[in-house]
C-alpha cells in the first residue's frame, strides 16, 4: 500500500500502481468526470499514469492552470498527427500549450494549408479520437475474453490494466464531452403565507434565463405547497370586548408543512416556523423596572422571542 497525501493534509492509502482517475473516481464518480491531470509530488501526471510510491497528491480540474495545460499539450499532440495523415511529408516543429490554447509550427513544403481547411483539420482531430477510442475498447473486450496477447498473471494484475484502458478512454472521450463547469448561486424567492395553500406556482426556471419569476412562461414552473401543522393554539373570540394589553409584544410562530415540487418530484420537504400560523403575546410591563436592565432578543425573522437576560442595577 502507498500512501496519498491530499491538499487538505489528509491521508488515503491505495494499492501501489493506482492512477489519478481511480483515486478521483474513489472520491466521487462526478469528481473523476471533470478532472484532466493529477499532480504527484510536484510533478503533472496524466490521470492513466500509475503511482508507486507515497506522494503529495492534487487534482486539476479545467479552472486550474495545470488542467489547461494538460487537455491542451493533448490536443496539441492530436493536432499534429492529424496534419501528418492530411499532408504526407508535412515537417514538425514545436507544438506546445500555452496561456490560453496551443500551436504547431508545421512546413507543409509546396502545400498551403489556409482557414477553409480548419474544419477538415477538425474532423480528422475528431476521428483519430473516435479511432482510438474503438481500439481502447478492444483491448478491454480481449482482456476480459482472455484473448489479449499479453494476458495478465492474475486478476489483480487485469485490474490495473483495465483500469488504465478506462482511464484512457475516459481522456479520450473528453476531446468529444468536453469538460463541465458547475457554478452555484442562490436566490430569494419571497412569499406570504397567510394562508395555506396547495401547488401554488413559487417560481420558474428557464435553461436560458435560470430563475425566473412565476408567470414569466419562459420558465418551467416549480410549485410549493404550505400546510398548518396547528401547533399553536389560537385563542377563539367570544364576542366580549377585548381587553387592552400592555407590555412589548412578539410573535409565537405556528410550524408548517412546507413541499416544493416540479410536478412530479419532491425536491424538498420540511417544517418550517410562519408567523401567521400562530399569536402574538406580550411581555409584561413588571418585567421592566428601574432596578434592573433588561435585554429582549427577537428573531428578525419571525419576530419570535429568543431569550430575555436580566442586569440587575448596582
Amino acid at each position: 500500500m502507498i500512501k496519498i497525501t491530499f491538499p487538505d493534509g489528509s491521508v488515503r492509502e491505495y494499492n501501489e500502481g493506482v492512477n489519478g482517475l481511480q483515486i478521483a473516481e474513489s472520491i466521487s464518480s462526478r469528481l473523476a468526470q471533470d478532472v484532466l491531470a493529477c499532480g504527484v509530488n510536484g510533478e503533472t501526471y496524466d490521470l492513466g499514469r500509475p503511482i508507486n510510491e507515497d506522494a503529495n497528491f492534487v487534482l486539476y480540474k479545467w479552472d486550474d492552470e495545470e488542467g489547461k495545460h494538460a487537455f491542451w499539450h493533448t490536443s496539441a499532440h492530436l493536432l499534429a498527427e492529424a496534419l501528418q495523415e492530411l499532408y504526407p511529408g508535412i515537417q514538425f516543429g514545436i507544438g506546445p500549450a500555452i496561456e490560453n490554447g496551443f500551436y504547431y509550427d508545421v512546413d507543409p513544403g509546396e502545400t498551403t494549408i489556409k482557414e477553409a481547411d480548419l474544419p477538415a483539420i477538425e474532423k480528422k482531430m475528431a476521428e483519430l479520437v473516435a479511432k482510438e477510442i474503438y481500439n481502447i475498447r478492444e483491448s478491454k473486450n480481449a482482456l476480459l475474453r482472455g484473448q489479449a496477447d499479453n494476458m495478465p498473471s492474475d486478476g489483480a494484475q487485469l485490474k490495473i490494466m483495465l483500469d488504465n484502458l478506462n482511464a484512457q478512454e475516459e481522456a479520450m472521450t473528453q476531446m468529444f464531452s468536453g469538460t463541465r463547469d458547475k457554478e452555484e448561486k442562490t436566490f430569494t424567492v419571497r412569499l406570504t403565507p397567510d394562508r395555506e395553500f396547495n401547488n401554488e406556482v413559487a417560481f420558474r426556471f428557464s435553461k436560458k434565463l435560470g430563475v425566473v419569476a412565476n408567470n414569466d412562461l419562459a420558465g418551467t414552473p416549480f410549485y410549493i405547497s404550505l400546510k398548518d401543522l396547528k401547533s399553536v393554539k389560537i385563542p377563539q373570540e367570544d364576542g366580549k370586548k377585548k381587553k387592552d394589553l400592555d407590555g412589548i409584544a412578539y410573535n409565537v410562530p405556528g410550524q408548517a408543512m412546507v413541499t416544493l415540487t416540479d410536478g412530479k418530484k419532491k425536491l424538498y420537504e420540511g417544517e418550517l416556523p410562519i408567523t401567521q400560523f400562530g399569536v402574538i403575546e406580550y411581555l409584561a410591563p413588571v418585567l421592566f423596572n428601574k432596578n434592573s436592565t433588561i435585554k429582549v432578543y427577537f428573531d428578525p425573522n419571525t419576530g419570535g422571542l429568543l431569550k430575555v437576560d436580566r442586569e440587575e442595577g448596582k
